[in-house]
């Protein structure tokens, strides 16, 4: 997600410089879509693994709670386009940051 927001922000300069992105090749209303489907996929993917088990206990959930935050940023990103995406890029990485901890924790608890 963190590339695809780069990409995103850098779409004029590739496509000026003959860089072939998938945000070059999909526009930038696209590439926003592409990255709307990422977060729900990760969103699914981290839920799916929770219902392959047995019922578990509701704490074991908890590190659902940072998707809030991503699907915040995803809102702030539809409306951004170029430089103003960028304050975009560090608040993607530290939510996959604090997601994998959250998530770490949750499953060993």
């Amino acid at each position: 997600m963190i590339l695809n927001i780069n990409n995103m922000r850098d779409i004029e300069n590739d496509r000026a410089s003959g860089k072939v992105t998938i945000a070059v090749r999909l526009g930038i209303h696209g590439a926003k879509i592409y990255h709307a489907g990422l977060s729900i996929a990760s969103f699914l993917s981290f839920l799916s693994y929770n219902t392959l088990y047995e019922a578990q206990p509701w704490y074991k959930y908890l590190y659902l709670l940072v998707f809030l935050f991503l699907f915040r940023i995803m809102d702030g990103i539809r409306r951004k386009y170029d430089q103003a995406l960028d304050p975009y890029l560090k608040l993607t990485s530290l939510s996959g940051f604090l997601l994998a901890i959250a998530f770490s924790i949750c499953i060993n608890i």
